[in-house]
């Protein structure tokens, strides 16, 4: 996404929601560095944009969220909106926060990587 998406949603009335969770890095290249990579990290610290104000900018609804105490009001709001106009959410996550479920390189869906707090309830299951 190169930011245009949200001027071409605007202008035309396109009820997109963009969600973006934001640790400062790209996340998913980070997340591979430290589950196959032994937390070898190389180009992956980001120096994002304010997304609001790029939203804002584009003429789109922008929500900022900063903490878990703020979030239940905040996707309120993000799931409310207009659904004839675009919004983004940004969320501040911590910067070692992974995305799961996941399937590593060469692995079928079967085989999916969880949450490690998955894999322990579903063994005490």
């Amino acid at each position: 996404m190169t930011g245009m998406e949200l001027a071409t949603a605007s202008q035309y009335n396109i009820g997109v929601k963009v969600l973006i969770l934001n640790n400062e890095f790209q996340g998913m290249v980070l997340q591979w560095q430290d589950l196959f990579y032994e937390h070898r990290y190389s180009h992956t610290r980001m120096i994002n944009p304010d997304f609001v104000k790029l939203a804002d900018a584009m003429g789109v609804h922008a929500i900022r969220c900063h903490n878990s105490e703020e979030l239940p009001a905040k996707m309120k709001e993000f799931l409310e909106y207009d659904n004839n106009k675009p919004v983004v959410l940004e969320c501040y996550v911590t910067k070692t926060e992974h995305v799961f479920p996941m399937v590593p390189a060469g692995k079928a869906l079967h085989e999916q990587m969880l949450h490690p707090s998955l894999k322990i309830k579903a063994r005490e299951d």
